[in-house]
């Protein structure tokens, strides 16, 4: 029978339907791989091999590729501009590799795609505009890599999104305000950029958002209260940013919070009484803001807090014992 005893090779209709040679020791270009030629083919992944070189472009001839998974593989060069070809694909991985350049804009043409991840590459210039026509995506991860410029206004179509990491780039600007709108959002994070200007106020209201880390830019102006309405939040970091103002108490009404790290910012006021009631904490880092007052005795009633920091503020009193 046809593929019988081919490692890692599945077939169906009479061809090659599935190759799966994850961690394989297979050395070689993709040059070598005849993937382009099955016409039956749906399903590639490659990862955690020795191959390298470039991805050609006769990748765009799998017309009916769903999943292509290249991770830890040591791909350098460009991302062809051909892969817009492949209409059919849902999941498109190829990170941790050495990919270069700009990222196609005829990635927008593969508005199946609900899964994107080209993180840990060494992509330059900015995200396509063109990525605002993935409507289906649910996860786009461009993190670690060196995108520059601004965010595109049109990552707001992308209403289907459930997790967007794009931290550890250049990008510049303001966040956009309506930046994954249709509220289903679980995990945002754009920590390390050089992001500037006020945190959009939509997201004190995405109800589902789980993670958020917003630290290591140069955002500015005051805490929101709707950041209380986030009730399924369990970390919130904005660390080492230009927030000013007081924070707010409403934070407190977010029961399931496990970090909070505000520090390094120009907070002032006391820390809220509120704070007593996130009895879940296990990390509150706040040192270095101007933050004054009594040490706020409700922080002994976090029972699984393990690091706190407060240093560089202006408090005085007594510590609980607890957290002697």
């Amino acid at each position: 029978m046809l593929c019988r005893g081919w490692y890692g090779v599945i077939c169906a209709n009479g061809g090659v339907n599935k190759l799966n040679i994850t961690n394989a020791s297979v050395v070689g270009t993709l040059h070598d791989f005849p993937i382009s030629s099955p016409p039956f083919l749906e399903y590639v992944d490659l990862r955690m091999n020795q191959l390298y070189g470039t991805i050609p472009p006769t990748i765009g001839n799998s017309l009916i590729l769903s999943i292509l998974t290249c991770r830890l593989i040591g791909f350098r060069g460009t991302i062809p501009q051909q892969i817009g070809s492949l209409t059919k694909l849902d999941t498109l991985h190829i990170f941790d590799n050495h990919l270069n350049g700009s990222t196609p804009g005829e990635l927008g043409n593969v508005k199946n795609l609900t899964v994107l991840k080209l993180h840990d590459n060494q992509l330059t210039v900015t995200i396509p505009t063109s990525f605002g026509n993935l409507r289906n995506l649910d996860t786009l991860f461009l993190r670690t890599n060196k995108l520059s410029s601004s965010i595109p206004k049109k990552l707001a179509y992308l209403d289907n999104l459930v997790a967007l990491a794009m931290g550890v780039n250049q990008f510049s600007g303001h966040l956009p305000e309506q930046l994954c709108q249709g509220g289903k959002l679980e995990i945002f994070m754009v920590m390390s950029n050089k992001l500037t200007g006020p945190i959009p106020r939509a997201f004190g209201i995405y109800q589902k958002l789980r993670f958020i880390d917003l630290s290591d830019n140069d955002f500015h102006g005051e805490l929101r209260s709707n950041w209380g309405k986030c009730e399924s939040l369990t970390d919130l970091q904005i660390a080492r940013n230009n927030i000013s103002g007081n924070i707010p108490p409403e934070i407190g009404n977010v029961k399931g919070l496990q970090g909070l790290d505000l520090s390094s910012n120009h907070l002032v006021w006391h820390t809220p009484r509120e704070f007593g009631k996130l009895t879940s904490l296990l990390n509150l880092f706040v040192q270095n803001n101007h933050i004054s007052g009594n040490f706020p005795k409700e922080l002994g009633s976090l029972t699984k807090l393990l690091p706190l920091n407060l240093s560089d503020n202006r408090l005085n009193g007594l510590i609980p014992r607890r957290l002697r």
